[in-house]
């Protein structure tokens, strides 16, 4: 596996990137070796991770025939594609390129849908001056991106894009929609302006006039196979994961349910399998994941125990990992496990995403349409049952925009409904979970695997198989009734095939997967903490919740509870660490202990020609806050005075972060002290004296004390400032 960087600036390079970031970034998604390239206005870097080729033969970038290729992840059918198309290829990225190579036009429109694997990659082509970047099938692999006035940037992770721009802001329409769905709407992550590239799709981009364009290469309904075994199939496409060199160590999420239990049987025939399952004290699986590792005779199994501290200590490394939200509960369980199976010396881990979505796993949700409202639209009556959070009381947000975010949410449904109103309803459900609710899975599961250097892998996601079972497979062969007990059997014919591998006691229980009882309140570390971030945390700044109505569904133990208090914790963290930009161990004593919130101060200046003033002011500054943001002037904004630095802005930004009392610094862009607590929601703004009592500073200073900012007017350093040493550099 690979982590991709790449930005195209569309006019001249407005940023100096920072490359020791950028890779420190990528690093955990490709810790084996890294390249970069530059090609007229583009800059590209990427970080690889070796499990096909473990040689040096698939360094990237990859240049051949004056098309550059920058791929992350793995093509299962690179073989049968080099045989088909008579290619000596040594790799699948290889392939790709000498694919691409061949002919431009049927490699879009006839290769990459045949793609079996997991990937999002990168073709620079130099004869046309062109660049395509195409995402897999059902989104495995990411590819997010930012499209502004001064670049196109996209990167495997967001933490990148956050990392070139300074000013970001929260999008709180996202926020609800996390709320709801564990993830936004229409790609949007977030943070404003960041997107993600939709799955089976890929974007050209123009050099020349960076003009883009997206085009849909998938069909889920396209070049359907009729004569096909489901069990064959159903083996082939695990088989089909398998594929690395020899050296490389594979294992497996071990949940005890069918599906982890179904993949980890078919591997344990073939090779020496690894597998892993997890959970607390008083609440985990154990029991079941041993049950298959006996009858499987597995040699090489662990049941890690965890406790809180180490749950949620291990989601502040991930949430600062990613640069984004956490879409699920067990993504921490999911990166412990492939923290100790990283230790094992495994590379590759296979799940079980996929099943619930073709099969019709999710009980609730598909066996709900028999009690739909007729009076009511299919995308309403599926709304209503798939909503993680119903009660909209728990937010503060105006019903004006509430109405406006559930308007948008209800027509990038409908807009899904429209490509499938045909079908029978539960397929109709199953192609919706295809198309949104699988991204937060494998989203989930690649940020939690590659975190700790590990490939995650989706047997139940391959084409073959998901056209097949989505298109072949009746819905009543899905969910059926029982015979002997009239009990409506959810997954009934993958259920069927697995009683050949599995105990009945497995295949039948209640699905559960990984269960964090975070929504258990009268644990006290749960009970403090969500106590805590209700009094003094920082989303509380965003007048987003209602804590009154939120106290009173906890004292309630309402049946939300879990996701709304996974939520609280979830946005609490990423804004004291993005938007607040804390430093990450002041955010662990926040969330692990009982000490209160940090103290954020913030200041700005030019500090041009950087003196014993400058530090004198820090130092002051730092004295009365625990974090201390410094805004440096850009080089634009300081002739606003009609004067010019003589130190330009990227030295001036440099100089100030490594002065010991700045925790963080940023760019100032604008003047708009108001604006800058919008972004920051700092507690205190430190100026200088000469500025007390000042009309400019009437409107600042009212707007920030509304809000609860402090200000403090800081004594400037007698005979010294930047305005002295620019006259006496002058006079000589």
């Amino acid at each position: 596996m690979c982590g991709i960087f790449g930005i195209l600036y569309k006019n001249k390079i407005i940023t100096k990137l920072n490359y020791y970031n950028i890779l420190n970034n990528l690093k955990n998604r490709g810790p084996d070796n890294f390249g970069k390239i530059i090609y007229k206005n583009f800059e590209g870097i990427h970080s690889i991770l070796t499990i096909q080729d473990t040689t040096l033969n698939s360094v990237q970038p990859f240049e051949y025939n004056n098309k550059i290729l920058m791929f992350n992840g793995e093509i299962y059918n690179y073989k049968d594609l080099m045989n088909e198309y008579n290619i000596n290829s040594n790799s699948d990225t290889e392939l790709i390129i000498k694919l691409y190579d061949i002919n431009k036009k049927f490699f879009l429109e006839n290769i990459i849908n045949r793609f079996e694997g997991i990937y999002a990659f990168l073709i620079i082509d130099k004869e046309v001056d062109e660049i395509y970047i195409v995402r897999d099938s059902f989104g495995v692999k990411p590819m997010y991106y930012i499209n502004n006035d001064d670049y196109i940037c996209f990167s495997s992770t967001q933490k990148n894009l956050i990392e070139i721009n300074n000013d970001i802001d929260l999008n709180i329409n996202g926020i609800i929609e996390h709320f709801y769905f564990r993830q936004q709407i229409n790609n949007k992550s977030i943070i404003k302006d960041i997107n993600s590239i939709e799955p089976g799709t890929y974007i050209k981009i123009r050099i020349e006039n960076n003009e883009i364009e997206k085009v849909k290469y998938f069909n889920l309904f396209d070049n359907i196979k009729k004569e096909e075994d489901l069990r064959e199939l159903l083996n082939k496409s695990i088989i089909s994961n398998l594929i690395s060199d020899k050296n490389v160590k594979i294992g497996c999420f071990l949940s005890g349910g069918v599906d982890s239990s179904y993949i980890t049987s078919i591997c344990s025939k073939i090779i020496k399998i690894y597998s892993y399952s997890i959970g607390f004290e008083d609440n985990n699986e154990f029991e079941y994941a041993n049950i298959v590792v006996n009858k499987c005779n597995i040699k090489n199994h662990k049941n890690i125990i965890i406790d809180f501290k180490k749950y949620f200590d291990t989601m502040i490394d991930l949430i600062n990992y990613k640069g984004s939200l956490l879409n699920v509960p067990n993504e921490v369980l999911i990166s412990i496990i492939s923290e100790e199976a990283k230790n094992d010396g495994i590379k590759i881990l296979l799940s079980g995403e996929g099943s619930d979505e073709i099969f019709h796993g999710y009980n609730r949700i598909f066996k709900s349409y028999n009690n739909y409202d007729i009076n009511k639209s299919f995308i309403d009556n599926f709304l209503e049952q798939y909503k993680y959070i119903k009660n909209k009381n728990i937010f503060k947000i105006d019903k004006n925009i509430l109405d406006y975010i559930d308007n948008n949410v209800r027509l990038f449904f409908e807009k899904i409904y429209e490509e499938v109103k045909d079908k029978y309803p539960q397929d109709i459900i199953s192609y919706i979970f295809l198309k949104f609710h699988i991204k937060s899975l494998l989203e989930r599961l690649d940020n939690a695997t590659m975190y700790n250097n590990i490939e995650g892998r989706v047997p139940f996601l391959t084409q073959s198989l998901v056209k097949h079972v989505m298109n072949n497979i009746h819905y009543e062969d899905k969910i059926k009734k029982d015979i002997h007990t009239s009990e409506e059997i959810s997954k009934y014919i993958f259920k069927k095939i697995s009683e050949d591998e599995l105990d009945k006691q497995i295949i039948y229980r209640k699905k559960i997967g990984f269960e964090v009882p975070i929504e258990n309140i009268n644990n006290k570390f749960i009970h403090d903490l969500i106590k805590k971030i209700l009094i003094t945390g920082s989303i509380l700044k965003y007048n987003i919740i209602d804590v009154e109505h939120i106290n009173k569904l906890i004292d309630k133990k309402c049946s939300e509870l879990k996701y709304i208090i996974f939520n609280l914790i979830n946005i609490e963290i990423f804004i004291q660490l993005f938007i607040e930009r804390q430093n990450i161990n002041n955010v662990k004593e926040y969330i692990l202990t009982n000490n209160p919130k940090k103290i954020i101060g913030y200041t700005c200046g030019v500090y041009d020609l950087f003196h014993v003033g400058h530090l004198n002011l820090f130092k002051k500054a730092k004295s009365l806050c625990d974090h201390l943001i410094v805004a440096v002037t850009i080089d634009e904004l300081v002739t606003y005075k009609g004067k010019q630095a003589y130190i330009n802005y990227e030295n001036r930004s440099e100089i100030v972060e490594n002065c010991k009392y700045v925790d963080t610094v940023i760019a100032q862009t604008n003047h708009d002290k108001f604006l800058a607590w919008k972004k920051l929601k700092y507690d205190i703004l430190f100026v200088g004296d000469d500025w007390y009592d000042d009309p400019k500073w009437n409107d600042f200073e009212s707007k920030l004390k509304e809000v609860g900012v402090k200000i403090i007017y800081l004594n400037y350093t007698n005979n010294i400032s930047s305005t002295i040493l620019r006259n006496k550099l002058l006079f000589k």
